[in-house]
């Protein structure tokens, strides 16, 4: 009895001491298939997910609300990771994401109208286009094979051989050209290689931003133009200067400071046939920078408790090209926080797409006043 009792108190450990080893060697291998898994992933493998799943990238914290179908105005942001109140970028950091959105302008379709960089984070509204505006499969293929093309020149670190693409081959062009158009694709071209440089540049590795980006679908009609307005007021609100043109950090900084605004056709273009409250018919582009500089001057004026004759007087100053240094006492969230922006009808409609209707239609929208005083609704962002 006591040899079996021995016998079977030792088998017993053995098993158990077994099956933890078992335990440990199946994680460690699970865990660093994953990472040999993520770290190889390739873009056709990307692509094909983007296709497979009906043209959304998946995640596990719920589908991005992304209008299909047709062409669509959004904002979109993120901001770094760390303690509360750190601003890790520096001026060279805030140029060289001015010159990285340009630089995936020649390779996206998507439209950038407006942009701010802050010392934690960034704000771009952008313009994407529906399917039926895409280019043909030539113009297609030129665009991707131009742009790899010149990385061959541009960077010493470029492979030897390219991802072409060929006319012949239109649905592969016409992948290329749904991810042209895609706000997930842009966005992720440009928060990664914007990390790339950035840790480079301090010889620093792991993540920058803290979370996936935010994204905001627009009323064209009635938030694109209150939404540009609120992303080039950012630094006034953050108290970093008291008149927008003096940051050099936004479309408009720019703007004002050089004379040449880096998206000016898109603003122009998007900005024009949208202000709806005047006639823009017969607008030159001065007249609508003019125009955008008198609104900045009234809400500044306005926000900061001035009287309706003082509110009148700095837009007349601003269309004169004079600094207004008023100090901005009010900062919206909707632009942020919102999920959707725009008339009731637009919001019924919009966020039908991605919920139930009757839910939608029950929701309580939060309101604000817009350009022109037009009434702009928001839908928060849905619980998924």
């Amino acid at each position: 009895m006591i040899i079996l009792s021995n016998f079977g108190i030792t088998f017993y450990v053995g098993l158990l001491c077994l099956s933890y080893l078992f335990i440990v060697v199946y994680h460690f291998l699970l865990n660093h298939i994953m990472i040999i898994f993520d770290k190889s992933v390739s873009d056709h493998y990307i692509i094909y997910k983007l296709v497979s799943n009906g043209g959304k990238i998946m995640s596990g914290r719920g589908t991005r609300m992304k209008v299909k179908g047709e062409g669509c105005y959004y904002h979109l942001m993120n901001r770094t990771s760390g303690c509360r109140g750190e601003k890790p970028f520096n001026r060279v950091d805030m140029e060289y994401g001015f010159r990285l959105l340009q630089n995936l302008c020649e390779y996206f379709l998507i439209e950038v109208i407006s942009a701010a960089w802050m010392g934690n984070h960034f704000h771009v509204v952008v313009y994407s286009p529906g399917p039926d505006e895409l280019p043909s499969i030539e113009d297609i293929a030129r665009r991707h094979n131009n742009y790899y093309g010149s990385m061959l020149e541009k960077f010493t670190y470029a492979p030897k051989q390219m991802p072409k693409i060929n006319p012949a081959n239109p649905e592969t062009c016409r992948e290329v050209g749904l991810k042209m158009i895609d706000i997930s694709y842009f966005m992720r071209a440009f928060q990664q290689r914007f990390t790339v440089v950035y840790n480079q540049s301090r010889d620093r590795i792991g993540k920058l931003w803290a979370n996936k980006f935010k994204s905001v679908i627009l009323d064209s009609r009635n938030s694109l133009e209150a939404c540009v307005l609120y992303v080039e007021l950012n630094p006034v609100r953050a108290g970093l200067t008291t008149d927008p043109a003096d940051y050099h950090f936004t479309t408009w900084g720019r703007y004002c400071g050089t004379g040449k605004h880096l998206f000016q056709a898109n603003f122009v273009k998007h900005l024009k046939e949208n202000i709806w409250h005047r006639d823009t018919s017969e607008w030159t582009d001065n007249d609508l920078f003019s125009y955008f500089r008198s609104e900045l001057a009234r809400i500044v004026a306005a926000e900061s408790g001035a009287s309706s004759e003082e509110i009148f007087e700095a837009q007349e100053r601003a269309k004169r090209k004079e600094s207004m240094p008023i100090r901005f006492l009010r900062r919206t969230r909707h632009f942020s926080d919102g999920a959707i922006l725009g008339s009731k009808l637009f919001i019924r409609e919009m966020g039908a797409k991605f919920d139930n209707p009757d839910r939608v239609n029950k929701k309580q929208l939060s309101r604000g006043l817009g350009p022109a005083g037009a009434v702009i609704y928001c839908f928060r962002k849905l619980q998924q």
